[in-house]
């Protein structure tokens, strides 16, 4: 270019920019949005664009996410829009196409397929009353828990098969003890409150649980204070006499060892703090 370098590649940002805003051909506004420097001078020149197949055509290409936001943010054809949230490349282009669909069939696609979780999660968030079947697919089949666990979230009437898998075979504790806590199967509470590898998820099985021996057991055993304590408690509301007095002797222990256990705490936060200071 040599001596005919355009005005807008300016290094100056001012002039740069000056030279922009007097641009008023398409094809050169597209040039500046690939070959200038400074991401401001290439926004600006978006700015400028109206051909919506151009705008299209930038977003496709280019690699810069300022420039790819802008032009999003210009289109209004929803066939191109849906042409970028379902094919681009680009997650964050797919993400940004995705706020601006208003087609509900067109995101329960999306949320089959896409393979990042964060742009599922953006089209699972605006579709306004997904389906129960695809909430229940994504639960069983999808390879995110945050995408499991939104879905849950939005799922109006879990049936006890899903909860019951869920309780048995989902990964994240959070997910497990949500399902624990809708599910009503006792041999699965059972299961759960003696082997889950979370305290909080056999804690709350426990809170569901019935039989009395059972948790008499669970409140003599369990290595979790926590648990032991729920345990015992829910035992003791039913239980005779005797059996009454071992579930209560079993609270007071554990609640012992939770105070004790929150006193570590919080003198191991004071122990830090002096430190630091």
């Amino acid at each position: 270019m040599g001596l005919f370098k355009p005005a807008w590649m300016n290094k100056n940002l001012e002039k740069a920019m000056n030279a922009v805003e007097k641009l008023t051909d398409q094809a050169k506004l597209v040039r500046v949005t690939h070959e200038a420097s400074a991401y401001e001078v290439k926004k600006m020149a978006v700015k400028k664009i109206t051909d919506q197949s151009v705008l299209f055509e930038i977003v496709m290409t280019s690699g810069n996410e300022v420039v790819c936001g802008e032009a999003i943010d210009k289109l209004t054809d929803q066939s191109i829009i849906e042409n970028i949230a379902v094919n681009s490349s680009n997650g964050w282009a797919r993400m940004l196409a995705i706020r601006k669909l208003t087609d509900q069939s067109v995101l329960a696609n999306i949320v089959k397929n896409e393979k990042t979780d964060w742009v599922c999660r953006e089209a699972l968030q605006k579709l306004n009353s997904p389906e129960q079947d695809l909430l229940t697919f994504l639960i069983m089949n999808d390879n995110s828990v945050l995408i499991r666990e939104i879905a849950f979230k939005r799922l109006v009437s879990p049936d006890q098969g899903t909860l019951a898998y869920l309780a048995k075979n989902e990964k994240g504790s959070w997910l497990r003890g949500a399902a624990v806590e809708k599910l009503t199967d006792q041999n699965i509470l059972t299961d759960v409150a003696k082997n889950d590898r979370d305290f909080e998820v056999r804690r709350t099985a426990v809170s569901r649980l019935t039989d009395e021996s059972t948790l008499a057991e669970i409140a003599r055993k369990d290595k979790d204070y926590n648990v032991r304590f729920e345990a015992a408690k829910m035992a003791s509301k039913t239980m005779e006499h005797e059996l009454q007095k071992e579930m209560k002797c079993i609270m007071e222990k554990s609640e012992k060892e939770i105070a004790y256990q929150r006193s570590e705490e919080i003198n191991d936060i004071y122990v830090k703090g002096q430190n630091l200071s």
